[in-house]
């Protein structure tokens, strides 16, 4: 997750709908929007995270750490791995 001090780094804007803390890990379920367009958006953090719902976030994303699944199938899709 970006500090809210860095925008020059490409990244969603998500406002957080719920969080899941599980103590080692929180999950963050968020709703990203673009344009006319949303989509729900998962955001595992590492340990404890003091964000709640409605606080809007800046996230990016390392690529080779994303895993996209198919609306349609529910399976994952392939990645740059393959």
């Amino acid at each position: 997750m970006l500090s809210g001090e860095d925008l020059e780094t490409p990244a969603l804007e998500l406002v957080v709908e719920a969080v899941e803390d599980t103590g080692a890990v929180t999950y963050l379920h968020t709703t990203a929007k673009v344009g006319a367009e949303s989509a729900e958006v998962v955001v595992r953090a590492p340990e404890r995270q003091r964000h709640g719902k409605g606080e809007q976030l800046r996230v990016t994303v390392r690529p080779d750490d994303c895993h996209l699944f198919s609306a349609l199938t529910e399976r994952r899709l392939p990645g740059a791995d393959g």
